[in-house]
């Protein structure tokens, strides 16, 4: 089986620079690369003419077979018409492949080169030999259809043949189920390639890879989906993150460094802050095609206590709602809850 080796006019086979099958996977490439740059670095080897040429033949395959397994992926456009029937032809129709892929948010985010598994046509299978089961030993004949792997039956002077399940039409017994094929007989054949994302690529987006000559693969649609951290979520371009706030800092005030796309940010929360309060940081949020950003949204949630208070300090949360009562006041969205003005601490603590 081959897929190309891509140096017909080049001289050196860059598969056989690297000492790699055609079918490698990429860990496999990129583990010869690093394996064999380490025996003719020119910084471990600077005085050594021959190891530096075999450095640049060593990096030159591997950029050869990097170029070539890097396959275009162009983002198919719901609104496109011609898209929409590609996607409904192919879907009724042979030598397609439908893959679900999940990429990481820097790297959806920054439009990074990833690698999938593509499927190519079926293949016999090299372990049964396509007969989808293997046997130890001698194979004996099928003792019900004896040998010929079906059974003839007599319809109205009509010989007609059915396929012997004793035996599942191989014609002998004992038989094991080839665990390769799972006794199919043929096995689908992958080629890991890579794909370069589309900077700011939205969950969702399906990618298209047209057949390509010198890779036996099936064209393929991909739908991407991005893994975001715990608690975030997209709205729009928008990133929407939750903050779990203690108590105290959400009355006090606080200075808490949360994390962004860009990194940490150092947000400052306002004393009397309110659970279900939305702070938003302008232009931290996912990345558009015109290059301009959404924003980062920050939605409060507050930590109370899990144990309930000791009597000496429950007394004093009495005597602090005496003198610092909250208001229930209309909002927008229902009923929020809104403090008044924090009271002078001395009064308090003289009262108690």
């Amino acid at each position: 089986m081959s897929w190309g080796n891509g140096s017909k006019n080049s001289g050196l086979d860059p598969w056989k620079v690297l000492g790699i099958s055609e079918d490698s996977d990429i860990a496999s490439i990129k583990r010869a690369y690093r394996r064999l740059v380490r025996t003719c670095h020119p910084d471990l080897f600077p005085h050594d003419p021959v190891r530096s040429r075999r450095f640049f033949q060593i990096t030159e395959a591997y950029k050869k077979i990097s170029s070539l397994l890097l396959v275009n992926a162009s983002v198919l456009e719901p609104d496109n018409e011609d898209d929409y029937d590609a996607v409904s032809f192919s879907m009724s129709g042979d030598g397609y492949s439908f893959l679900y892929i999940e990429v990481s948010m820097e790297d959806a985010f920054w439009g990074k080169r990833v690698s999938v598994a593509l499927q190519g046509p079926e293949a016999k299978c090299p372990s049964c030999d396509g007969l989808g089961y293997k046997w130890h030993g001698e194979r004996p004949l099928c003792p019900v259809c004896g040998g010929k792997g079906y059974k003839e039956y007599a319809l109205k002077n009509a010989p007609i043949r059915i396929m012997c399940k004793t035996c599942s039409a191989t014609g002998f017994s004992n038989q094991i189920k080839c665990r390769l094929c799972m006794g199919r007989g043929y096995i689908k054949r992958e080629r890991e390639v890579f794909i370069r994302l589309p900077r700011g690529i939205m969950p969702g987006t399906t990618l298209r890879i047209d057949t390509i000559d010198g890779l036996d693969i099936n064209s393929t649609f991909i739908e991407v989906g991005i893994r975001l951290p715990d608690g975030w979520k997209f709205e729009g371009y928008d990133i929407v993150s939750k903050l779990r706030l203690d108590l105290w800092d959400a009355l006090l005030g606080a200075k808490i460094n949360i994390m962004t796309i860009d990194g940490p940010y150092l947000l400052r929360i306002p004393p009397g802050t309110n659970y279900g309060q939305v702070f938003i940081i302008e232009e931290r949020g996912w990345i558009k095609r015109d290059g301009t950003r959404g924003d980062h949204k920050i939605e409060i949630e507050l930590a109370l206590p899990k144990t309930p208070p000791p009597p000496h300090v429950r007394a004093m949360l009495k005597r602090l709602r005496e003198i610092w009562p909250v208001e229930a006041v209309e909002g927008r969205s229902g009923f929020m809850i809104e403090a008044l003005p924090l009271p002078d601490s001395s009064m308090f603590l003289s009262q108690v």
